[in-house]
């Protein structure tokens, strides 16, 4: 907080290429399935139980933390990717 306009605007733009970048990785991942449907539904399968476990204990565990919870989505998925392969 208090940061000039310039620093918010380079957070965005990384963020961004972040985001293009790894859109572009799970590309290669699910090109692989038969059809686009087979795609999406591999990729809600694998995203949706991190998140709702990360909000399941956001709202039931009073000391869960923002890390915890991104720790919970960031490993989860992870289990969930090396699961896959």
């Amino acid at each position: 907080p208090g940061r000039d306009d310039k620093h918010y605007l380079a957070v965005a733009r990384v963020a961004s290429v972040l985001t293009v970048v790894i859109g572009l990785l799970l590309v290669l991942i699910f090109m692989r399935q038969q059809s686009v449907y087979k795609a999406h539904a591999t990729f809600t399968a694998a995203v949706t139980p991190p998140i709702v476990v990360a909000i399941l204990y956001g709202i039931l565990w009073k000391r869960y933390t923002p890390a915890a919870a991104l720790a919970t989505v960031v490993g989860g998925g992870l289990a969930v990717f090396v699961s896959t392969i």
